[in-house]
């Protein structure tokens, strides 16, 4: 869809929908309108009860009111709470409406807050326009022949000058959202066409694409570096593991560097420790961290960020077979450590082991920021709504949670005590892959089990399980596969700092 940018009143733009942001001021505004316009909107406000409430909605055949066919507006709330996640769940209403009228084409009108100007407006009204015309209809048959897909948008500013400053958000805006829905695909996609292997050779052609060095080591690659976990996990499959290394570097003269690490469980069956019906089904997004990976790279590379990245993803299939791994196995990680496996389920930290410590040993990163789906224990904490954040480095973490504000995509510190390490005591071997008895601070123990293999460099882990995927539509976020953690992950990576280092560590 092309979303464009003109200046002018809604009132006088020629359109078949306008979709109207309203304060709960605003309408008290019309009420007292002196105008035409504003005498007839007063009498349809006035029977209808519209006040102007977040999400409430007053549909209007325009009957010559203005030169667009329909006028919808929509109530954000009390002018002093409206933000840019109020602007993208209006868009999101506006695309709606679009839809279930079989409209092509529309407009959206741009309000200004407190604390964002009309550009900010645009960037915010993109994005939730952008997100919301996702569909994943790849095996859709009879809803294709009746459906009229959107076409165009047009974002309405008042000043002329405003509208070509907005301009370059916007396109940056749909990049971030391209990039989302690349995340979304991957994810909706059947576990039998995103395989390892092809997430490996969608990075290869990202690399291709972006003149960007990317490495892939294959099952008999990852045995000779002595990769136990990350081949354990994957023996049983058909499907063998790949680890992928992408090398971004956008700022040449600068020797920092940030890498991102994701969890690419491409199905995960639970292995011996088989995952119950209910919760089996939707097992083909255990891979949107490493999903994620693949998009902040292209994204990164289209929006030319001046950071320097390495992104991996630590991609394996979970499957039973007579070759599975089985409870109670030891092996030997990349980094020496031992593991004893105590669940079978608790694969992903396995496979980002090992990415965590080849990574920190080979590339040596400023600080490593690892997403995964990793614990069912973080949804009953957070819901659907926030991502886990675990981390020692309160100076990134600061960073994260502004950015989590920013996009709207939220995180929550939870604590990594030391008296937590005592869940991931073996008595056979280094670590044991799972915690305390009844699943107590489950997905703080798998943080720490985490946090074991990369011990030297700073560290933030991101527990997306339940904000990746979701089982019912809200505003621009579609059933299934979210995408999000990729626009939090942008935001973060273009205008992170980096922590300085004392003379002790430059010369380590």
């Amino acid at each position: 869809m092309k979303i464009s940018v003109e200046a002018g009143k809604y009132s006088s733009f020629k359109s078949e929908l306008i979709a109207v942001p309203v304060t709960e001021e605003k309408v008290k505004e019309l009420m007292k309108g002196t105008n035409s316009t504003e005498k007839k909107l007063h009498e349809l406000i006035l029977l209808e009860g519209f006040k102007g409430e977040t999400g409430k909605v007053l549909y209007i055949h325009s009957m010559n009111l203005i030169e667009a066919k329909r006028l919808l507006l929509v109530g954000v709330g009390k002018q002093k709470s409206l933000n840019s996640e109020e602007l993208r769940r209006f868009a999101s209403t506006a695309v709606s409406f679009a839809k279930k009228l079989k409209v092509q084409d529309f407009a959206v009108a741009c309000h200004e807050g407190q604390e964002f100007n009309e550009m900010d407006a645009c960037f915010a009204l993109t994005e939730g326009i952008f997100l919301s015309d996702y569909d994943f209809d790849k095996y859709k048959t009879e809803a294709k022949k009746d459906s009229k897909p959107l076409i165009s948008a047009t974002l309405l500013v008042h000043e002329k000058e405003a509208a070509k400053k907005a301009e370059e958000g916007i396109a940056k805006a749909v990049t971030l959202c391209r990039g989302t829905n690349l995340v979304r695909d991957l994810g909706n996609e059947n576990s039998s066409i995103i395989t390892p292997k092809k997430l490996a050779e969608l990075a290869l052609d990202l690399g291709r694409k972006h003149k960007m060095k990317v490495t892939v080591f294959d099952e008999k690659k990852l045995r000779e570096l002595k990769m136990e976990l990350i081949s354990a996990v994957g023996i049983g499959s058909v499907n063998p593991p790949r680890m992928v290394f992408i090398e971004y570097n956008g700022d040449p003269r600068s020797k920092e560097r940030i890498a991102v690490i994701g969890k690419g469980i491409t199905f995960d069956t639970g292995g011996y420790n088989l995952k119950p019906t209910g919760m089996i089904e939707t097992m083909k997004m255990d891979m949107s961290g490493a999903a994620n990976v693949l998009g902040i790279m292209n994204v990164l590379a289209e929006l030319k960020v001046k950071k320097n990245v390495v992104g991996v993803m630590a991609c394996a299939e979970n499957a039973l077979s007579d070759r599975a791994y089985k409870p109670g196995d030891v092996f030997t990680s990349y980094s020496g450590l031992t593991v004893e496996i105590g669940n079978t389920d608790a694969e992903g930290r396995l496979v980002l082991a090992d990415a965590l410590s080849f990574t920190e040993k080979n590339y040596k990163p400023d600080l490593i920021v690892d997403l995964a789906t990793l614990t069912g224990a973080i949804m009953i904490s957070l819901g659907s709504e926030v991502i886990g954040l675990f981390s020692d480095e309160e100076f990134y973490v600061n960073q994260m949670y502004e950015s989590g504000l920013i996009t709207f995509e939220r995180v929550w510190e939870l604590p990594i005590y030391e008296e937590f390490k005592e869940g991931i005591k073996s008595e056979f071997a280094d670590l044991k892959n799972t915690g305390f008895p009844k699943g107590f601070a489950s997905s703080i123990t798998a943080a720490l089990f985490l946090k074991s293999f990369c011990p030297k460099t700073p560290w933030i882990h991101l527990d997306i399980a339940g904000v990746d995927w979701i089982d019912a539509p809200k505003y621009y976020k579609p059933k299934g596969a979210t995408g999000v953690g990729l626009r939090l992950m942008a935001h973060f990576i273009e205008n992170l700092e980096f922590k300085k280092k004392s003379k002790t560590e430059k010369s380590d």
